[in-house]
């Protein structure tokens, strides 16, 4: 049976509700970034029975460690850093840094060797320098993505190769010209992202700045998606999203679960919130869900523009 956090006393030392009070001193963007990693972090350990961890485990420690460093100046992130295990059979570990940038933590030899050969044949066979990293949510597109891309819509391949051969007829078209044209209307896409290749700009500005119309774009053509709100970015701090999370990874790491009643106390010690509004259905709860649909996204983005 999981063990109840019921009162203040019971939550880690480490954590004070007033330190998540200094989030001014950084900008919307880089907060709203610190508080959309912990809301990623939390998704990947959400329902993961790996991820409970007896106190005598060194990786616990070591997580217990890396979040209280992190609760005492919540919203610099990057100065901080958050260690995740996602690959618990190996017990590899990630270092969260900059939410464009992590990289594989190799505590362990074994692992480090298998990820730097890996790099190695990448390089000889290409004749490129190639890094063994992960995770970056900006990456280029590799040629195991085209190779599984093509796996999985071959029989869409297989139909355009066909109309091809009549177009070609049809028109007296020469057929590698015929191919090309039709080939290079489709766009590839995953279930994530579609998948990009931007003109070589003059400026990383210019690059940035294309990038950026293109995503709008996309955004305005989804007329069905919220509208985000520089009310809900604000709501963020006010509703201590940040503190929220990091005493649900706590709960998490450790195998005990705080009751709503001691969340809302330590979140909210004014009496702002109480335990009925930490329900999915509530003011708070109904916050957190939306922001772990989706939303916190659109809120980032926000932020960007404040």
């Amino acid at each position: 049976m999981v063990k109840l956090i019921r009162k203040g006393e019971d939550l880690p030392k480490w954590f004070d509700i007033n330190n998540y009070e200094s989030w001014r001193g950084v900008s919307y963007y880089d907060a709203v970034k610190a508080v959309m990693i912990r809301v990623r972090i939390w998704e990947w350990f959400y329902g993961d029975e790996s991820s409970f961890y007896s106190e005598e485990d060194g990786l616990y420690q070591s997580l217990i460690e890396d979040l209280s460093r992190l609760s005492c100046d919540p919203f610099r992130i990057e100065g901080n850093g958050l260690m995740v295990c996602t690959a618990p059979s190996a017990r590899a570990v990630v270092q969260i840094g900059d939410i464009e940038d992590y990289k594989i933590d190799f505590r362990f030899p074994h692992l480090k060797s298998r990820y730097l050969a890996a790099a190695e044949i990448a390089g000889e066979v290409t004749g490129r320098s190639v890094a063994a990293k992960e995770g970056r949510s900006v990456k280029e597109l590799t040629l195991l993505d085209v190779m599984d891309w093509l796996d999985e819509n071959k029989e869409m391949v297989s139909r355009l190769e066909e109309r091809v051969d009549d177009l070609s007829v049809k028109y007296q078209w020469n057929h590698g010209e015929a191919r090309k044209e039709v080939f290079n209307n489709v766009f590839l896409s995953s279930d994530d992202a579609s998948l990009l290749k931007f003109d070589g700009g003059v400026t990383i500005e210019a690059e940035v700045q294309a990038l950026r119309s293109h995503l709008l774009e996309k955004q305005g053509g989804n007329r069905a998606r919220a509208r985000s709100r520089q009310s809900d970015v604000e709501k963020l701090f006010r509703y201590k999203v940040a503190a929220y999370y990091d005493l649900k990874l706590w709960s998490r790491f450790s195998g005990v679960s705080i009751t709503g009643r001691c969340m809302a106390s330590a979140l909210f010690p004014d009496g702002r919130f109480y335990e009925n509004d930490m329900q999915p259905s509530k003011t708070f709860g109904g916050f957190i869900s939306k922001l772990e649909d989706g939303y916190i996204s659109e809120l980032f983005l926000k932020a960007a523009e404040m």
